[in-house]
C-alpha cells in the first residue's frame, strides 16, 4: 500500500468529509467566496477590488486529517490535493498552498494548532538529507502528530505508520524497533504524554507495544518530545555537532521484538531492551499539591525540589497496570546536558521511571552477563530533574538505594 501512494502522480483527498457518504465536494460558506468591493475603469481597462474572509485552516474542520491511516498516505504521496470544507489545499514535497493564501501566511507560526506536520518538512529531511542528524527529530515530530489521530482498531498503531518507517529505513539504513530507532534510541525514549484535565492517557485494553514505546499508550492529546526541547536536547547528539555536550547514560546490550507478520515495521507480539545502567530506587505517590498530580520522591526522603514527573497513563484504573500511591519505582537516567562547557557540573537530565513487572517472579539468567540475575521492568513515566540533573547525588545524600552498573530488561 505504501508503494501505491509513494508512486502516485497525485492523490485526491476528501479532507472535509466525516465519512464515505459525504463525498469529495462541499459547499463553501458565502463569506469565504470573494466578492467585488469596488471597480475602477481606467486606460488599461476595468479593475476590481475583491475581498473575502480568510479561512483558518484548522485540521478539526478536515476530518480526514484526524485519521491515523490517512497520515502516512498523505506524507508518502508526492502531491496531494485536499478538497476542504471551503476551498482546495495543495501539498507537495516542497510547499503547501491554498486558494485564500492563508496557509502560506499563517501556517508556520501556528502549524501545531492548525495543520499537521508539513509534508515538505518530513519528505525533505528523510529523503533529501538521507542520514542527516535531523532524521530522528523529523520522526519524533511526525509521531507527535500521528499519536493524536484516531484508529478504528487500536492494534493498527504501528502498521498505520509503517510506510513512513519503511521509507526512513530504506534511505538511512536505521534499525527500527516498535516505533523507535536504535540509532536515536536515547532521544526516542524521551516521549511524554500530553495530559489535560479532562483527558488522561490509558493503556490499551489489549497489548500492542512494549512500554518503552509511545505506541503503548492511548492519549487523545497525543505524545510529545517537549522535554528534549526544554532541556536543549533537540537533535541526535551522538551524530550531530549541534548538541555535542549531551550525555547518554546507559549501554544498549540487546534489543528485539517478535513480529506478528513478515513486516519488520508492522505489528509486534512482544519487545524488549536489554540495558546496562544505574538505577535509583524511589517511590511514586499522589502529590499533596493538587496541581501536580503524581510525583516521584526518593525513598528515604521527601525531597522533590527540581523534580517534575509525567505519568505515562492513568494509574487509578484497576487492573494489571494499576499503581498505588507509595509503590516502589526505579529511576533510570537516559540523557543529560551538563550545566557548563567544561562538563563538570550536572545540568538537566531526563529519566525513565520503571517498576518491576507483575509477572517477574523469577529472575532470568543470562550466560553473557556472568550469571547475574536480570530483572524485568516496565516503564510507567518520565521524569525531568531540572535543578542539577544529578538524582544520583541526591540519592547518596539521602541514603537511598542505588543499583549501580546493573543489567535490566525493559518490556
Amino acid at each position: 500500500m505504501a508503494d501505491i501512494y509513494r508512486n502516485a502522480l497525485i492523490t485526491l483527498s476528501a479532507a472535509w468529509a466525516a465519512n464515505s457518504r459525504d463525498g469529495l465536494f462541499s459547499s463553501a460558506s458565502p463569506e469565504h467566496i470573494d466578492s467585488c468591493l469596488s471597480s475602477i475603469t481606467g486606460r488599461a481597462g476595468d479593475d476590481e477590488i475583491r475581498i473575502r474572509t480568510p479561512i483558518w485552516h484548522d485540521k478539526a474542520e478536515h476530518h480526514l486529517m484526524s485519521r491515523a491511516w490517512a497520515f502516512q498516505e498523505r506524507i508518502l504521496s508526492p502531491r496531494i490535493l485536499h478538497f476542504g470544507r471551503h476551498e482546495l489545499i495543495w501539498e507537495c514535497g516542497k510547499d503547501i498552498a491554498c486558494e485564500c493564501s492563508a496557509l502560506s501566511k499563517w501556517l508556520e507560526p501556528m502549524r501545531f494548532v492548525t495543520w499537521p506536520t508539513l509534508k515538505s518538512s518530513i519528505r525533505f529531511n528523510f529523503i533529501a538529507q538521507k542520514s542527516g542528524p535531523q532524521i530522528g527529530k523529523v520522526w519524533r515530530d511526525a509521531v507527535s502528530d500521528y499519536s493524536t489521530m484516531s484508529l478504528t482498531f487500536p492494534s493498527d498503531i504501528l502498521p498505520a505508520i509503517s510506510g513512513i518507517a519503511k521509507e526512513i529505513s530504506k534511505t538511512t539504513n536505521r534499525r527500527y524497533l516498535a516505533g523507535l530507532w536504535i540509532e536515536s534510541l536515547p532521544a526516542d525514549l524521551c516521549w511524554g504524554v500530553l495530559v489535560t484535565l479532562d483527558s488522561l492517557a490509558r493503556r490499551p485494553p489489549k497489548w500492542r507495544a512494549p512500554t518503552f514505546s509511545w505506541a503503548s499508550v492511548i492519549s487523545q492529546s497525543g505524545v510529545d518530545y517537549g522535554l528534549l526541547a526544554q532541556s536543549g536536547l533537540t537533535a541526535d547528539s551522538w551524530d550531530s555537532d549541534i548538541t555535542l555536550l549531551a550525555r547518554q547514560h546507559f549501554e544498549l546490550i540487546e534489543a528485539g521484538a517478535t513480529l506478528a507478520g513478515a513486516d519488520p515495521t508492522g505489528q509486534v507480539i512482544d519487545g524488549y531492551l536489554l540495558l546496562r545502567c544505574t538505577l535509583v530506587e524511589a517511590k511514586v505517590q499522589v502529590s499533596p499539591l493538587p496541581y501536580r498530580g503524581w510525583e516521584v520522591t526518593l525513598s528515604a526522603t521527601d525531597d522533590r525540589q527540581g523534580i517534575w514527573y509525567f505519568p505515562d497513563y492513568d494509574y487509578n484504573v484497576e487492573g494489571r497496570h494499576h499503581v498505588e500511591s507509595g509503590d516502589a519505582v526505579y529511576c533510570f537516567k537516559v540523557l543529560s546536558l551538563p550545566a557548563n562547557a567544561d562538563m563538570e557540573e550536572a545540568g538537566e537530565a531526563i529519566y525513565l521511571v520503571l517498576r518491576r513487572t507483575k509477572d517477574d517472579e523469577t529472575s532470568e539468567r543470562m550466560a553473557d552477563t556472568d550469571e547475574v540475575a536480570v530483572k524485568t521492568y516496565e516503564r510507567i513515566g518520565l521524569l525531568r530533574d531540572w535543578e542539577n540533573g544529578d538524582l544520583f547525588s541526591k540519592a547518596q545524600t539521602a541514603g537511598t538505594t542505588i543499583l549501580e552498573d546493573v543489567v535490566i530488561k525493559i518490556v
